[in-house]
């Protein structure tokens, strides 16, 4: 007999048909017998406002502009004094907005230095009659070819948008004034910015799709999207080298922090919101999702996959007295349920109340991610329950993204079809 999948989300979604196309295709890949996808969106149904938080964030007062604070860097930060995660994350945010940030500082602020010219470079003045210029190698480079399989493929995207992204860079001609000053194509400055500018405009393109490819959430991904660019802009063998434009950048990143302190609190700011909502009036988001159970097709199985807050509110609800028949596999991810437990914040899972006979539902299949800090382990705080499985898969995500990359990964949908009810 067939089963049909009841999807409850997490925090902060409001529209979740993209994702219900991707669990769709995810299932279908695999041949499992699902009749019907269908979601219980509570966000968008019974879940509270959207969240200002505006009013009560402090106002900065110093009044720098940006041209202040970069005349201001004679002495730059230690990356410590920020933290480089927090420098790498921000910078990539000012080169999304700008690919050609980082190029333009170097094409008027690079130190022209002749009397340390890498082996193969020369000075502006020095090339050779019918040589080109770095200015035209650079640019040259930028039109040529790129490989489409290997790390472009595993991140996501077509080659078209990664070659529209080099002609961009190439006709803009920053690129080439900063070959110039610095008197070589090949200058590792030069090679490291331009593949970052690239990158910064692929970024740009994709983040617009209704689903983001992989190099959007995976900075590991993105990273090696980087070196496939840099590789192919460069005749020498490539050496990293820390980036001193955004060096140059670190207290402009410190400043655009605080005043876009809102923007970069919002994802907190939204799970924190709809977990409290949900320890508030908690039970309006249960009866919300019984309500969607009973627009399924009486008489068969239902799997009810939870994700973040949606796991949470799944346990709670089939841990109660009304829980319908028809689940017969409960699936969480990412799911923080095993926390709320140990905090005694669930409604009807008590924790370790003497005399308490509520107990969780099994067969429950809790898939987590040890890079996704969100996510917690059900079988050792339940240790009495043997219908409990916690299964591991690793996305390669950051922590920043992995708590949303479930969805991406293959693994998590051979774990949900070995466990469908018939199969």
């Amino acid at each position: 007999m067939s089963a049909s999948l009841l999807f409850v989300h997490g925090t902060g979604a409001r529209d979740v048909s993209g994702l219900l196309s991707r669990i769709r295709d995810g299932l279908a890949a695999l041949d499992v017998d699902c009749d019907r996808v269908i979601a219980a969106e509570w966000g968008r149904a019974v879940g509270p406002q959207a969240l200002d938080i505006d009013a009560a964030l402090p106002v900065e007062s110093d009044g720098l502009s940006a041209e202040d604070i970069l005349e201001k860097t004679g002495d730059l930060l230690e990356e410590d004094e920020i933290g480089q995660a927090a420098i790498d994350i921000v910078s990539w945010e000012l080169l999304v907005a700008d690919p050609l940030l980082e190029l333009r500082i170097l094409a008027e602020t690079a130190p022209r230095d002749k009397t340390s010219l890498s082996p193969g470079e020369v000075s502006p003045g020095a090339l050779s009659p019918g040589a080109l210029s770095p200015a035209e190698q650079i640019s040259g480079r930028l039109r040529g070819t790129i490989p489409a399989e290997g790390p472009i493929a595993e991140a996501g995207v077509s080659v078209e948008t990664v070659r529209e992204a080099m002609e961009y860079v190439a006709a803009r001609g920053h690129a080439g004034q900063a070959a110039v000053r610095l008197g070589s194509a090949d200058h590792p400055e030069l090679v490291e910015a331009v593949a970052r500018a690239v990158v910064a405009r692929v970024l740009g393109a994709c983040l617009t799709l209704e689903i983001p490819p992989r190099i959007c959430s995976d900075a590991a991904t993105r990273d090696r999207v980087v070196d496939v660019v840099a590789t192919a802009v460069t005749s020498h063998e490539r050496s990293f080298v820390a980036g001193q434009a955004l060096k140059i950048l670190s207290p402009l990143v410190t400043r655009l922090a605080i005043r876009r302190r809102a923007a970069l609190l919002e994802p907190i700011a939204g799970f924190a919101r709809d977990v409290a909502f949900y320890l508030r009036r908690g039970a309006v988001i249960r009866e919300h999702i019984t309500r969607t159970l009973g627009e399924l097709p009486g008489g068969r199985p239902v799997v009810l996959l939870g994700h973040s807050l949606g796991g949470i509110a799944a346990v709670d609800l089939l841990a109660g007295r009304t829980m319908d028949p028809r689940v017969k596999l409960l699936v969480t991810v990412g799911s923080q349920a095993p926390l709320l437990y140990l905090m005694d914040a669930l409604d009807t899972l008590t924790y370790r109340a003497e005399g308490i006979s509520t107990r969780p539902f099994t067969p429950w299949l809790n898939i987590y991610d040890p890079s996704d800090l969100l996510s917690f382990l059900a079988g050792p705080v339940w240790p009495g329950e043997s219908g409990i499985a916690d299964e591991r898969v690793d996305s390669g995500a950051s922590v920043f993204a992995a708590h949303s990359a479930y969805w991406g990964n293959p693994r998590v949908y051979d774990l949900i079809a070995e466990r469908w009810p018939g199969g």
